[in-house]
């Protein structure tokens, strides 16, 4: 609920460049191939973006930028949702998140305290530790970190400690592990 104001300010002002770069940016272009001279570069891949929303890049361009624009965000998004329906390769899309540059660190730092916070919530509240380790795992919604906490869970139940197969999988440093 409280991503309906940011996202609809987002959509409306993607509409009004959109519109600008359609249908306001091609009319500049008619004015300054009247000055003959020489355009800034950065006037000219604004320019050259327009044309290509609009279809007008080149001759032979068949899709144009808009159709584009609209289309294959979508598409994308649809194969990455198809993508992490198998367990394999749910894995493989956290593991790249993960390795990016700072959304993968972000993310990481978020999954930890999600987890950690979790935790220590079931334990104060008198879940058994075990139980516990699975919910947490369930609710990471990352399935790097799900894979540690269910090592975890195995090496408790085997009577050994919380911190090795935390250490062992690297995805948490050393405070978190002490």
């Amino acid at each position: 609920g409280a991503m309906i104001y940011p996202t609809a300010v987002i959509a409306v002002a993607a509409v009004i460049v959109l519109g600008i770069m359609v249908f306001i940016v091609p009319k500049f272009e008619e004015i300054f191939e009247d000055f003959d001279t020489d355009l800034p570069q950065l006037t000219v891949v604004l320019m050259n973006a327009a044309k290509w929303l609009g279809g007008r890049l080149y001759e032979g361009q068949v899709i144009p930028g808009l159709a584009f624009l609209i289309f294959v965000p979508p598409g994308i998004y649809l194969f990455f949702k198809l993508l992490r329906k198998s367990k394999l390769g749910k894995t493989a899309t956290d593991w790249t998140v993960l390795r990016l540059p700072i959304v993968g660190s972000l993310i990481s730092k978020s999954t930890i305290a999600k987890f950690t916070r979790t935790l220590g919530t079931l334990i104060n509240a008198g879940v058994p530790i075990l139980d516990a380790i699975t919910i947490t795992s369930e609710t990471t919604g990352n399935n790097i970190y799900a894979t540690a906490l269910q090592n975890v869970h195995d090496s408790v139940r085997q009577g050994e400690s919380f911190a090795e197969p935390l250490r062992q999988s690297k995805v948490c440093d050393g405070v978190v592990v002490n």
